[in-house]
């Protein structure tokens, strides 16, 4: 079986812009895993996640581009074990598979596939902008919770924007494309009862009321793709990304009870050769019979 979920219909749902817990949310029997939670319309900023199937382990799944694995090969070496985040401005299409997997796939699913833009003969701009605060969200509490000590308001959504563009078409009609793909996206969820520190003595923890606890996940992506198609069987790609991210203060907006200054940081790109990590790919594709 098989299943296609338009562009328009992707944006017109309030899921996001094309993370993984989108594709979660939209695909039938997929949860997503390691947040805790079900993302709502990029509140995650795009964590470290994954997309179990059927009541599966989430590393049953890999993440691919192009066909290439872009899963870190450390713990179970699938699902959330991923440094690298898609840059969506740049993807044609998204493929989701959900079981009966060929022998190209060593594991069960659910297998994601990223299909990159070429450009094409048509130049084209596509773009992204897309931004929510506090205000649109109720944050009303149960009085089940109040009764247990929880503020009678307490908004999880502090903030989520996803800005973007790309642009691309033909640089020799017919022969060779090109497309450039721009993005900055992430989320800002508050954690419930949970306050930055006003203490000055490092010991102590003393609450700050006026600033609630926040986790800060934040990406930034630029990349350029460049295709040729050499003869009617022959087409050679290649691209290049520059990607800088951090899931700072994660684990508050899920829950923890730590403070701030007490949680975890994971700063991807910090102190690597040119500011920020790089995922490169070139690849040839050469049909040799139409079998």
């Amino acid at each position: 079986q098989q299943q296609v979920l338009k562009t328009e219909v992707l944006r017109t749902l309030p899921s996001g812009q094309g993370g993984l817990e989108q594709f979660a949310s939209l695909t039938l029997g997929a949860t997503s895993t390691t947040q805790g939670r079900n993302d709502v319309g990029g509140a995650q900023g795009d964590a470290n996640t994954c997309v179990a199937i059927h009541g599966g382990r989430g590393d049953d799944g890999k993440i691919n581009y192009d066909g290439m694995n872009t899963n870190g090969f450390w713990s179970g070496g699938g699902g959330q074990m991923r440094i690298w985040k898609f840059n969506t401005i740049g993807v044609q299409e998204t493929v989701v598979d959900t079981g009966g997997a060929d022998a190209e796939t060593e594991t069960g699913g659910a297998n994601i596939n990223m299909v990159p833009r070429d450009g094409g003969n048509t130049f084209s701009v596509r773009s992204i902008l897309a931004y929510a605060n506090q205000d649109m969200a109720s944050g009303k509490v149960p009085d089940y919770l109040v009764a247990r000590g929880s503020a009678a308001e307490s908004k999880s959504l502090k903030k989520v924007y996803d800005y973007g563009v790309g642009f691309g078409g033909p640089i020799v009609r017919d022969r060779l494309w090109f497309f450039n793909a721009n993005r900055m996206w992430g989320g800002q969820g508050y954690g419930a009862n949970n306050f930055f520190n006003k203490s000055t003595v490092p010991y102590r923890y003393e609450a700050d009321r006026s600033k609630p606890a926040f986790t800060d996940s934040w990406l930034k992506d630029i990349g350029g793709r460049f295709t040729l198609q050499a003869s009617q069987k022959h087409k050679l790609t290649t691209s290049i990304n520059w990607q800088r991210a951090c899931s700072c203060d994660l684990g508050i907006s899920l829950g923890a009870r730590e403070s701030p200054e007490g949680s975890t940081d994971y700063q991807y790109g910090l102190g690597i050769p040119g500011g920020g990590m790089w995922n490169s790919q070139t690849t040839w594709s050469y049909p040799a019979t139409n079998r």
